[in-house]
């Protein structure tokens, strides 16, 4: 739990700092380049979690995760926490603060 958990954070902190101030100032751009990013830092991360299940000899019944469910999941991971950080006022992808 830890990939999506921390890694997570790694991934927004690439976009934040490292991507987002090279891309246009478009409001609608920058929240398509976000979602792109979460999609494939997704893809990443289960690649990672997997990896390292399979040097613990944990074999965990992970063959149904592609790569598109783990983007996807990922990315709805993502939704759900700046919904709740949006729901406390919080700079959140929603409000467009952060």
């Amino acid at each position: 739990m830890l990939w999506p958990a921390f890694g997570g954070h790694w991934v927004e902190l690439f976009f934040l700092n490292g991507l987002r101030p090279h891309l246009p100032q478009s409001g609608s751009f920058q929240r398509f380049a976000r979602i792109a990013v979460w999609f494939a830092g997704g893809v990443l991360l289960a690649a990672g979690a997997r990896v390292s299940a399979e040097m613990l000899h944990v074999h965990a019944r992970l063959v149904w995760l592609t790569w598109v469910t783990a983007g996807s999941l990922f990315v709805a991971i993502e939704l759900a926490g700046h919904a709740a950080l949006h729901l406390r006022g919080r700079p959140s992808f929603y409000n467009g603060l952060s």
